[in-house]
């Protein structure tokens, strides 16, 4: 069985969740380039931070790129961002346009990569949980889902869009931790109510990134119980 593995913000194709699953399936975990400040990833909110004052051009991202400034990556979006001339007026439309592009430049090389590699499931970790639940609304994907704490609602906030109603015969599972606090639980309660096609799965005391249930192998079981339920 192929499984595709979206990763989450701050992750990448060789995450713990990634490596787990590639134990066990046949896994291809597609780097979408994401973060929040790093402006060494293409598709960073940072970076389209930086875009929309044109500083791109002025090279600071290519000094960030080419390991000038290595050592204060994680800093430098936020310095952009505070101290780039912003005003307080339109920084929220700032940030709403830089995390838009970032999102649908992930949900764009997802698109590539179902194509592409043609999986039989999919999985999406948190960032990666909400693009998945994107492709399903979009319908570019119709096969079956495991959303792990998908940030979807928080995503869609910023962006200031609606939240998601799944078309008929699209089928999620998502699994989220009671204890998250990075991702309240409650976002998930609320999707599972809005669609009769989404299952939540509570782990008691679990956190975001699923930590107890990745280690002990849970995290593997439920996606083979998912599987068998789906009759893949």
């Amino acid at each position: 069985m192929k499984v595709m593995y979206l990763h989450g913000l701050e992750s990448g194709p060789t995450g713990t969740k990634a490596k787990k699953l590639a134990e066990r399936f046949t896994t291809h975990a597609p780097d979408m380039q994401m973060s929040v400040w790093d402006l060494r990833r293409h598709n960073s909110v940072a970076r389209n931070v930086v875009k929309q004052k044109g500083l791109l051009a002025a090279g600071l991202a290519g000094s960030v790129a080419g390991g000038l400034l290595a050592g204060p990556v994680w800093c430098a979006g936020g310095a952009v961002l505070g101290c780039a001339g912003f005003s307080a007026l339109n920084r929220k439309h700032v940030v709403k346009k830089a995390v838009s592009g970032s999102f649908e430049a992930c949900v764009q090389v997802q698109c590539a990569a179902i194509r592409e590699y043609k999986p039989d499931l999919i999985v999406g970790s948190s960032w990666g949980g909400a693009v998945a639940l994107e492709l399903i609304r979009r319908q570019i994907w119709s096969g079956p889902c495991v959303a792990l704490c998908p940030a979807y609602h928080k995503i869609h906030g910023m962006m200031a869009s609606e939240s998601i109603t799944l078309p008929d015969g699209a089928h999620c599972l998502i699994v989220h931790g009671t204890d998250d606090k990075t991702i309240p639980i409650a976002n998930s309660r609320e999707l599972e109510r809005a669609n009769a096609n989404i299952r939540l799965l509570e782990l008691d005391g679990e956190n975001h990134k699923l930590t107890s249930a990745v280690r002990s192998g849970k995290f593997i079981e439920i996606i083979e119980d998912y599987t068998r339920e789906q009759k893949l």
